[in-house]
């Protein structure tokens, strides 16, 4: 089975097969989306059509539950800020700040 549990009071239960199915709504676009994303190369400049598959995964049911359990799959905390700012630093002008 697939249950996470360790035992662990404070530990998220999470069983995949609750989760929504990918399949659900969009099941054409979000395929599309993820392998054109899974095709890139490193340091390939993103296009306008890879920039809206980004937003329309990281909008998707599914990625959003994946990130709320995030600390036990090894997702950096920083995506959320980086998917949220997707339009802004992804912009021919952008410029890095401290924020």
């Amino acid at each position: 089975d697939a249950d996470y549990d360790d035992n662990d009071d404070n530990k998220v239960s999470y069983n995949p097969t609750e989760a929504s199915n990918p399949t659900d709504d969009i099941d054409d676009k979000i395929k599309d989306a993820a392998e054109a994303i899974l095709s890139l190369r490193n340091n390939q400049k993103l296009s306008d059509e890879i920039i809206g598959y980004l937003k329309l995964l990281w909008e998707n049911q599914v990625i959003q539950e994946m990130f709320m359990i995030r600390n036990e799959i090894c997702v950096p905390d920083s995506s959320q800020y980086f998917f949220q700012e997707l339009t802004r630093v992804t912009d021919n002008e952008y410029v890095p700040n401290d924020k």
